[in-house]
């Protein structure tokens, strides 16, 4: 109810702080209502994906307040991610599937939205610190949780041989170099789209 008041009053220009409220108000409840009916994991990955669609609002409408209620999000799905991780039992080998698993999925929306976070914050603010400590962010996100899929996978199905340690550390290894290529290429990327602008 309070988007849909919102949204009808967002291009009327004398009703625009009383959008403003009626659209804080259906994120606040939108975020409040989330944890009761949401797992842990599932939890993190919509409060990471609703502050980075706050902090993208927070620049479209110029809100300095939605773009740091974002980054709190960030936060609290963070926290909602730890309380929730329980590391894969070696009994259950047979039911944990690689990548398809709440826990990957949530880590990874929080890498995710901390990257998004970065490329809205660079495109509007490019030497702004949050700029380069949203992109850190999602960046250690993406290497925690991909480090910590490899390392569940090669306990739950290596555990009886001697060669576990040889698939993790030659998968973390093929982690790390492409994660450094992709970055690398970004940076160039970027490097190429100032001077071009220039």
């Amino acid at each position: 109810m309070y988007t849909l008041l919102g949204r009808s009053l967002m291009g009327r220009r004398r009703l625009h702080p009383l959008a403003q409220s009626y659209t804080i108000l259906a994120v606040g409840f939108a975020t409040l209502v989330v944890p009761w009916g949401l797992s842990g994991s599932a939890t993190a990955a919509v409060f990471a994906l609703e502050g980075a669609g706050l902090v993208w609002l927070g620049w479209v409408q110029q809100w300095r307040s939605a773009r740091i209620g974002g980054i709190m999000l960030q936060v609290a799905a963070a926290l909602f991610w730890i309380q929730a991780a329980v590391p894969v039992a070696r009994e259950n080998a047979e039911a944990f599937v690689v990548i398809a698993n709440a826990g990957f999925i949530g880590g990874g929306m929080i890498a995710l939205a901390g990257l998004a976070i970065a490329w809205l914050y660079r495109q509007h603010a490019p030497r702004s610190y949050i700029a380069r400590g949203a992109y850190l962010w999602g960046l250690g996100w993406w290497l925690g949780i991909a480090g910590r899929e490899i390392l569940e996978y090669g306990q739950t199905h290596y555990f009886l041989h001697d060669y576990s340690w040889r698939y993790e550390l030659h998968t973390l290894l093929l982690l790390l170099g492409l994660t450094g290529w992709l970055a690398a290429a970004r940076k160039r990327h970027t490097t190429r789209a100032l001077v071009s602008s220039h």
